[in-house]
């Protein structure tokens, strides 16, 4: 899932650099990932990929979040990996991975918080007694809702929103008989979006219920309606934040 890391951070899976030009670029990330899964997978081997937004070989996600290349063998020292992360970034991540078809794979300690460049810094140890908690909590929410909606496990995933707009990132889920939109706000401060829902399949005028909200200071799961008027859909996401809408 490397066109995650290329939209969100704009940093390559091993920290090793970052272009402007990759973060936030809505349509390059539609361009990589359907030439990815064009090029590499068919329908029935996309839906069992192993989502991974890092792994043994990479750098840990949470570190890219700070959007500074290095390595532990730099002057900085591995205690750069831990500096500048954005976790409103991170749970972005995680929101997209466990909503995109296929199989969501994480690699230990990303739950908790871990962080590190790439080998042998992204395999330290398990951070027993300083685990990050309201981590481990969000994932645990992400993961019933990836778990407990069929359209996340076997639903076709359709293109939502302008591709011109910068670090707007938006996309449905469906099956015959469910539809789930989900929304990401890349940049440093809140938007306005408006999105057309016809192409979903659901009713012209409706009421969307909020499963997750994530923001930089954490995640919210009181559950919010939401009207569509017309197939249309407006909504404030504030900085750094995704949403996982479910009609």
């Amino acid at each position: 899932m490397e066109p995650v890391t290329w939209f969100l951070t704009g940093e390559d899976k091993h920290s090793d650099s970052f272009r402007k030009n990759r973060l936030n670029n809505t349509s390059y990330f539609w361009k990589s990932m359907k030439k990815a899964i064009g090029e590499n997978f068919g329908n029935f081997s996309m839906y069992t990929a192993m989502n991974q937004l890092d792994n043994h070989d990479h750098s840990r996600f949470m570190t890219r979040t700070n959007m500074k290349p290095g390595r532990s063998s730099d002057k900085k020292g591995p205690e750069a990996a831990d500096e500048g992360i954005n976790k409103g970034i991170f749970r972005e991540a995680v929101v997209l991975q466990m909503t995109w078809p296929g199989a969501p794979t994480l690699y230990y300690g990303d739950e908790a918080g871990v962080c590190g460049y790439t080998d042998p810094d992204n395999r330290r140890t398990y951070p027993w007694g300083h685990e990050d908690k309201e981590l481990i909590n969000f994932h645990k929410n992400i993961i019933s809702i990836h778990k407990k909606y069929d359209e996340f496990t076997e639903g076709a995933l359709i293109q939502l929103g302008d591709t011109k707009a910068k670090g707007i990132l938006s996309y449905g889920r469906f099956t015959a008989k469910s539809a789930s939109v989900i929304i990401l706000n890349n940049n440093k401060k809140e938007k306005e979006i408006t999105l057309d829902l016809k192409p979903l399949g659901i009713p012209k005028d409706c009421v969307l219920e909020r499963l997750i909200l994530t923001t930089e200071d954490g995640f919210d799961i009181k559950k919010e309606a939401l009207e569509v008027r017309e197939w249309t859909l407006t909504l404030i996401m504030p900085a750094y934040s995704s949403a996982v809408l479910r009609y």
